[in-house]
């Protein structure tokens, strides 16, 4: 009997697999793109990476495109974006996974030597591209024949414990990285120094001079290394650092920003510009939620905020783009009335992010219904008879 139903099965697949194959089918990918975790801005247009792919959006006509798995993207969960000189944009992922996109022809290709390692931020200079992660430092080099960036190396061993890095500049012929424990830094001529061995690393403290051991973003110039930390700025320069936090509050900075000339920074709610030694405060944060934030040629703010979406806080413009509410689905559901509902939520697993409905291509999100705050680790659903739409939730 087991070798008639085998016998039956592989008839089955043999006769329906051809008719399959015969038929035209259209896939749509439908990914949040309004979680922004990087931004990039070069000219009139403006690139961020998101964890539902690269979101390409024209500042000038306000027309915008997506680069998902839809286009051949292994993963789309972006962390990190940069440009380099070669006309590409380059971007991480939470997965370790590299993706060089080339915006003039629409094309790219990807990279999975650091596949594991979780990207957070990466540095482009001529022809060598730097890649940090949450525990090492990785290098790539672009090879002319292949016109593509190949991996070389990784280092992860450094003099003291640390628990994560958080962004890498290349400054002077030295490579540096921050952390939550002070400045790393190396030659960054990895081809003549040995940067496997722990001893071609220093680390720079508040015993050298820093405002703060925790460092979350750095920002090299030809003359200056900015470096911002949990109390203020810092600029080296000949060797010596100085802080700068008057107006700052609170202190910490987040993200360093530099365009034409004028030098941009935040704390993580407010957006500021520095004038002399002061740190001017040019817009705030819905909720104190800023994710990460660029400048445009106009001056204008540009920034994401937590679960709001992009916005222009220059023109006080926000963009939302018609999406579920979260890339990590559990559940899908498509009701007798023909609206799909997505869950996003698991047992055990309080993401907290909500649900969506879609109705005539439309999305609904619903981050929670009246005082029901736990409907949004909504994981469990139901039509009954008279449908009716019942929601159960953890927590």
């Amino acid at each position: 009997m087991r070798f008639q139903n085998t016998l039956l099965t592989l008839l089955f697949f043999l006769i329906w697999i051809p008719q399959l194959l015969r038929g035209q089918f259209y896939w749509e990918v439908m990914t949040n793109v309004n979680e922004v975790r990087d931004l990039l801005i070069r000219e009139d247009t403006l690139y961020a990476a998101t964890g539902g792919g690269l979101l390409i959006y024209d500042l000038t006509t306000g027309e915008h495109r997506t680069v998902t798995a839809a286009d051949g993207i292994a993963d789309q969960n972006f962390t990190t974006l940069t440009w380099s000189e070669k006309g590409t944009v380059i971007l991480g992922t939470q997965g370790g996974s590299l993706t060089f996109y080339h915006p003039a022809t629409e094309t790219f290709y990807q990279d999975r030597s650091l596949v594991g390692n979780e990207i957070v931020n990466l540095q482009a200079q001529q022809d060598t591209l730097w890649v940090v992660t949450k525990k090492m430092v990785a290098v790539y080099l672009f090879h002319r024949e292949q016109a593509r960036f190949l991996f070389q190396d990784f280092f992860q061993n450094f003099k003291q414990d640390f628990t994560e890095f958080r962004d890498l500049a290349v400054y002077r012929m030295r490579v540096f990285v921050a952390s939550d424990v002070g400045l790393y830094s190396a030659p960054s001529n990895f081809l003549h120094y040995n940067l496997k061995a722990a001893d071609s690393w220093t680390l720079q403290t508040v015993a050298d001079g820093l405002p703060d051991a925790s460092i979350f973003s750095l920002l090299a110039t030809e003359d200056t290394l900015y470096i911002g930390t949990d109390n203020g700025m810092a600029k080296y320069a000949s060797d010596t650092f100085t802080t700068f936090r008057n107006g700052l509050s609170p202190a910490r900075v987040k993200h360093l920003v530099l365009q034409d000339g004028t030098l941009y920074a935040d704390n993580g709610t407010t957006m500021y510009r520095l004038e002399g030694n002061l740190f001017r405060a040019l817009a705030r944060a819905p909720y104190n939620r800023l994710v990460t934030f660029a400048v445009d040629h106009r001056a204008h703010l540009w920034g994401s905020v937590v679960d709001k979406g992009l916005r222009d806080f220059t023109a006080r413009q926000r963009l939302w783009f018609n999406s579920p509410i979260d890339n990590h689905i559990s559940r899908v559901y498509l009701d007798s009335r023909n609206r799909l509902w997505v869950l996003t939520s698991r047992v055990k697993e309080e993401r907290k992010k909500g649900f969506s409905v879609l109705e005539n291509g439309q999305w609904r999100n619903f981050k929670y219904l009246d005082r029901w705050t736990n409907m949004s680790s909504a994981d469990a659903i139901l039509e009954d008879s008279q449908g009716n739409i019942w929601l159960g939730s953890w927590g």
